[in-house]
């Protein structure tokens, strides 16, 4: 269905966050995955709960129609962003994670079953429509919040590993 667009490289990344994530919450104990590591942090556990709810598939379902642009444009300013680790950002509320203890097994079955879906879904969708609903992202196209989820995931991954190091002390 994507003829014009290689979503190999991004679903190569899907896989190894899902692997760097999972390799991650194995090491730590439910105490670890549940403790807020310094002021003003989430638990590793929240922030899984925040990227599962960031990555849902839901996105690749919606409606859409052709922009008339192309549909990377963009994909570096989302990457520059979201790469710039010192710029702190606020969450929106639909997705902030839930203020509860979580169970490893369900952080880690939760970050497999989304990465997992985005790999499934993304071959079977238009990547180069137009999102018609508003988006936080404002005007973006399905290739372009693809992208995103790449560069969302990384930035929270450097999160948990700052968490792991701060626990780890």
């Amino acid at each position: 269905m994507n003829e014009n667009v290689n979503t190999k490289p991004v679903v190569n990344q899907y896989k190894t966050l899902s692997d760097q994530y999972t390799k991650i919450l194995e090491s730590l104990t439910e105490k670890e995955l549940n403790t807020i590591p310094f002021a003003k942090s989430w638990t590793a556990a929240q922030v899984v709960n925040h990227i599962t709810k960031a990555n849902d598939s839901g996105f690749l379902f919606s409606d859409g129609n052709k922009p008339e642009r192309a549909i990377d444009e963009r994909v570096l300013e989302l990457k520059n962003i979201l790469s710039d680790y010192e710029l702190k950002m606020e969450s929106p509320d639909f997705i902030l994670p839930d203020k509860r203890k979580f169970t490893k097994k369900e952080s880690i079955e939760g970050i497999q079953k989304v990465f997992n879906e985005l790999i499934i879904h993304i071959e079977n969708t238009e990547l180069s429509e137009l999102i018609n609903h508003d988006s936080p992202l404002g005007s973006i196209t399905k290739w372009e919040i693809a992208n995103f989820i790449v560069f969302h995931s990384q930035r929270h991954l450097y999160q948990i590993e700052k968490i792991v190091t701060s626990l780890k002390k």
